[in-house]
C-alpha cells in the first residue's frame, strides 16, 4: 500500500467578491433583460410548462433540504411538509407569471424597468452570496486558486500544480498525479471542478449540516470513482476510504477539503 497523494486545503468562511465581478452580474441582467423576458416566456410561459418544467425539478429537489426527522410546531413531519408545498406550487402558475409580467414590462419608456431597478437592489446580497458560496471554492487573482481547481490540476498532473499552492494547503504525502484515463483527462478536470464547487456551495448553504456533508462527499467519491483508471490499482474513492476527496467540517479547525489517493 502507498499513499500516491495526501493534499489539505483549509478554507476561508468568505472570500471578498471584486468590485468588477459585481458590476458584471449587475450589467449583465440588466442589458440581457429583454432575452431573459423572452427565455422564461418560451420555457414556462404556459401552466402545462410551469408544471412539468419548474414545479416537478422543485419538488424533485426539495426532499434534499428537509430532514426525514423534522417535525414542525403544528405537527406536520417531513412527508406532510412536502405534500403541502407541492399542493402550493401546483396551485401558483397565475400568481407566478403575473409577478414576472409586471417585473419585465416597460415602465417610464423603459424596458423591464422594475427587473432592473431589483437586480441592482441585490447587487450587496450578490457580492455575500459569492464571498461564502463561491470564491471560497473557485479563488480570485487576489487569494488564488481555490481547492477545487486546484485539485482538478493536482488529479489531472497538470503542469502548473506544483506552483499552485498557497499557505492554505497542506502537501502531507505525494504528488502531482493522473488518476484517469490520458483520453479522459480534459473532461475529467472539468468534471471535478464543477463537482467540488456545487458540493462546497450546498454544504455552506446547509450550515454544515453533517448529513449533507456526507451526501455531497459520497456524490463527489463516486463521480471520481467513475474516472479512475483501474490500470493504477488505487483503492476505490469513497467518503472516508483510502481514496478519497471529502469536506470536513470541526467547529474549531473549521471547513477544509481533503484527498487522499491510496494505491494498493
Amino acid at each position: 500500500m502507498k499513499i500516491r497523494l495526501h493534499l489539505i486545503g483549509h478554507l476561508a468562511p468568505s472570500i471578498e467578491a471584486p468590485g468588477r465581478m459585481v458590476d458584471q452580474w449587475v450589467e449583465g441582467f440588466q442589458t440581457n433583460a429583454g432575452r431573459i423576458d423572452e427565455k422564461w416566456q418560451k420555457k414556462v410561459g404556459n401552466e402545462g410548462h410551469y408544471q412539468t418544467r419548474m414545479v416537478g425539478a422543485i419538488l424533485k429537489q426539495y426532499p434534499k433540504f428537509v430532514n426525514p426527522e423534522f417535525v414542525s410546531r403544528s405537527g406536520l413531519n417531513a412527508q406532510a411538509i412536502l405534500l403541502k408545498h407541492a399542493e402550493h406550487l401546483q396551485h401558483s402558475f397565475e400568481k407566478y407569471k403575473a409577478n414576472l409580467t409586471r417585473a419585465y414590462e416597460t415602465v417610464d419608456g423603459v424596458k423591464a424597468k422594475r427587473f432592473k431597478e431589483a437586480v441592482e437592489a441585490n447587487r450587496a446580497h450578490y457580492a455575500e452570496k459569492m464571498a461564502k458560496t463561491t470564491l471560497p471554492f473557485t479563488g480570485t487573482r487576489a487569494e488564488g486558486l481555490g481547492v477545487a481547481p486546484v485539485v482538478a490540476y493536482w488529479l489531472t498532473d497538470d503542469t502548473i500544480a506544483p506552483g499552485i499552492l498557497t499557505p492554505a494547503y497542506e502537501l502531507i504525502a505525494g504528488g502531482p498525479l493522473l488518476i484517469t484515463k490520458e483520453s479522459r483527462r480534459g473532461s475529467f478536470k472539468s468534471a471535478i471542478n464543477q463537482r467540488l464547487i456545487q458540493a462546497g456551495a450546498q454544504i455552506v448553504k446547509s450550515l454544515y449540516k453533517a448529513i449533507r456533508i456526507k451526501e455531497e462527499n459520497d456524490e463527489t467519491n463516486e463521480v471520481v470513482q467513475g474516472f479512475v483508471d483501474p490500470a493504477l490499482n488505487l483503492f476505490p474513492f469513497e467518503t472516508g476510504g483510502k481514496s478519497h476527496i471529502d469536506y470536513i467540517y470541526h467547529d474549531e479547525k473549521g471547513f477544509s477539503l481533503e484527498v487522499k489517493v491510496t494505491q494498493k
